[in-house]
Order: structure tokens, then C-alpha cells, then sequence
């Protein structure tokens, strides 16, 4: 079975070229995200998941829900 660990730093976008730097291989790419974290996937060389991300913007479920839809709208 796989493992999934999620963590969260100052700097993912940093972590993640460590990361890669070390063996592991994108899964997602760091990015943006709608719901206010920059945050990635990657696989390590054992197969685990781990999805790294950083908070940068505190939002309401309202503001997360219409970053959503207008993402997903096209």
C-alpha cells in the first residue's frame, strides 16, 4: 500500500527541488492553488507520496469556492 505524508514549509517550491535533487519525481508540480496554499506532489524513490506545501493567503470557504468554480469554469 501506499503512503501519503503531507507537510508543510516556508518554502515549498525549495523543498520540492531538494526533493528532486534527491531522487523524488513530480507528481504535480508546485503551484498555486485556489484554495490559498502553493503546494506540489512528489514521489520519493520508495514510492511514497508526499504533497508539500506553504499557506499564502488566509481564505473563507466562500472565496475558496469561487477560486474553484472559476478555475474549473475555464
Amino acid at each position: 500500500s501506499n503512503v501519503s505524508l503531507i507537510y508543510l514549509f516556508s518554502t515549498s517550491s525549495s523543498q520540492a527541488e531538494q526533493m528532486v535533487a534527491h531522487g523524488a519525481t513530480v507528481v504535480f508540480a508546485v503551484a498555486d492553488q485556489p484554495y490559498g496554499e502553493r503546494g506540489g506532489r512528489l514521489a520519493d524513490p520508495f514510492g511514497h507520496l508526499w504533497m508539500i506545501a506553504r499557506r499564502t493567503e488566509d481564505l473563507t470557504p466562500e472565496q475558496v469556492q469561487a477560486r474553484t468554480t472559476a478555475m474549473t469554469s475555464g
